[in-house]
């Protein structure tokens, strides 16, 4: 249930960001979008330095005893698995806008409406597969969900 909250912020990321960004590009240059999330990102970073309170942690986790983790069948399986989710997820981010102009016919205002919805429906899909996983399992969650995909 707390992956699925971490992953309900990348889909509202989605919600808000893809649609606004349709927007903002049909109005501007590719190069000054660009110039803009560089500024927004150091902005962003600014602030969580200076909001964030230093605290005492421990001392870091050699890169070598992380990589060590990776010979582990059930972390190497999750991790393979989130890559390929996260990868299809920002495939077809990347793909649907011009499928659904160009193939479709779908006006400028209804591609922003679909990926609208289609953001919501991500949320909506990540919080119920928190709950599931936390009922019946991660199992069962994952071969429903890909079942439900497919």
């Amino acid at each position: 249930s707390a992956i699925a909250t971490l992953v309900m912020g990348f889909s509202t990321a989605l919600i808000i960001g893809v649609p606004l960004g349709r927007v903002v590009a049909s109005a501007y240059d590719w190069r000054l979008i660009f110039g803009g999330i560089g500024i927004l990102g150091l902005l962003a970073m600014l602030m969580i330095y200076f909001t964030i309170p230093q605290t005492e942690s421990e001392q870091p986790v050699p890169i070598r005893q992380q990589l060590a983790l990776l010979k582990q069948p059930k972390i190497a399986i999750a991790l393979t698995v989130t890559f390929f989710w996260i990868g299809g997820y920002s495939i077809v981010y990347t793909y649907i806008s011009p499928f659904l102009l160009e193939i479709t016919g779908m006006s400028e205002k209804w591609v922003s409406i679909g990926l609208f919805a289609f953001g919501i429906f991500s949320l909506i899909g990540s919080k119920l597969g928190g709950f599931s996983t936390d009922r019946w399992g991660a199992p069962r969650t994952l071969i429903g969900g890909m079942l439900f995909h497919a």
